[in-house]
């Protein structure tokens, strides 16, 4: 099925500008399904902005851990740092990749719609976080480091959760096709033109429409009304699928 040449900006829709090729699921977390001449220079910048905000904070731990693909390999990072706290004193040690727990935090949102527009979080809910760990490690770090609990770096919550809709519509444009989904509600979501990205996506209590299996999963289910992606990242590691209301 991949690559899918689509020759225009899936998010304008502009074909007389220079463009370049759209991962679908980021480089940086192994993704190779790709849509080929598929975002014009400005929403490229756009999208890579919020996709570096998300792989190059919280998910540079997995992403190390498991050696995922970086365009810098020269920058990889061969220590990862663990916060943890002692008492009440919060304290952090550096490990060696190998040695290190990898512990990271994936937000589980609150279902897509009535996003709320101050709080904590504008724009998106979590109800909870799912932290996901190597166990073998995290024996070891208890044994060797004297601490009550450690703490998992926590992506920020837009820029994850336009990543998400990013992938859901354009893996829907890659089914589908661009004029399907191209002037759809969620665009001005991953554009940043709508702030209130929650509207668009969100978690649904125990829903499985993807498998815990593989690296990435990512399902689309439409109607003539509406169009929905289902997506999970590190899915083997059984973490949140996300719901992206595309139409």
């Amino acid at each position: 099925m991949f690559p899918v040449h689509i020759g225009r900006c899936v998010y304008c829709g502009r074909a007389d500008a220079p463009l370049s090729d759209e991962h679908i699921i980021p480089l940086g977390l192994d993704g190779e399904w790709k849509l080929l001449k598929a975002s014009c220079e400005e929403h490229s910048r756009v999208t890579s902005r919020f996709e570096l905000d998300v792989l190059r904070g919280a998910l540079i731990v997995p992403r190390t851990a498991m050696r995922m693909r970086t365009r810098r390999p020269k920058e990889r990072p061969t220590h990862l740092k663990v916060s943890l706290k002692a008492g009440t004193q919060d304290a952090s040690t550096i490990l060696p990749v190998a040695e290190h727990p990898g512990f990271f935090a994936l937000p589980v949102f609150a279902p897509p719609g009535n996003a709320p527009t101050d709080g904590p979080t504008p724009g998106i809910a979590p109800s909870t976080f799912k932290v996901i760990y190597r166990r073998p490690t995290t024996a070891k770090l208890r044994r060797d480091v004297k601490a009550d609990t450690f703490g998992a770096p926590f992506p920020d919550l837009i820029s994850f959760a336009r990543m998400i809709a990013k992938i859901g519509y354009c893996f829907a444009v890659a089914r589908l096709g661009i004029d399907a989904v191209l002037e759809a509600p969620v665009v001005g979501a991953i554009l940043g033109a709508d702030s209130l990205v929650g509207n668009f996506v969100g978690c649904i209590p125990d829903s499985a429409e993807t498998k815990t299996e593989g690296v990435h999963q990512v399902a689309l289910a439409w109607t003539d009304q509406e169009v929905r992606a289902y997506v999970r990242i590190f899915a083997a590691l059984r973490a949140p699928e996300y719901l992206v209301l595309i139409r």
